[in-house]
């Protein structure tokens, strides 16, 4: 088991089109309203900012970069008349593309105020649920 697996346990139990919403919130400086997806959503911003400052700056920027480089590629292998060349570049730089665009590791400031939201919304809820053994008498 990988060290990380036990700081992430909300985020791991999610569906994957759940996942997908989480992501997309941080991405988007949002948090998400059930409380179940807020907690995963602080996991989530966490492990990205406990990543190391080359890795995090690497994980932000490559994919910008692979775009730049890719696109020029794709419009030679148009010139050329190479399919398979155009379609392997264009390939990367949809891939790059849609990454630079959903990856909440992306837009740091975003991540950090979904991150807060979430926490507010996961705390909320912690306060607000009754204790356990504590429910309606029959």
């Amino acid at each position: 088991m990988w060290p990380s697996d036990d700081k992430m346990q909300a985020f791991r139990a999610l569906p994957y089109s759940q996942k997908l919403r989480v992501g997309r919130c941080l991405a988007r400086g949002e948090s998400p309203t059930d409380p179940q997806m807020a907690t995963a959503a602080v996991e989530l911003a966490e492990s990205y900012q406990r990543q190391d400052r080359l890795g995090a700056v690497a994980y932000r920027w490559a994919p910008l970069i692979i775009l730049v480089l890719a696109a020029p590629l794709a419009i030679s292998a148009i010139d050329r008349g190479d399919e398979l060349g155009l379609i392997i570049n264009a390939l990367v730089v949809l891939t790059s593309a849609m990454h630079f665009a959903l990856s909440p590791a992306t837009r740091p400031k975003n991540m950090a105020r979904g991150m807060e939201a979430s926490r507010r919304i996961a705390r909320l809820h912690l306060l607000t649920r009754p204790p356990p053994g504590r429910g309606s008498a029959v």
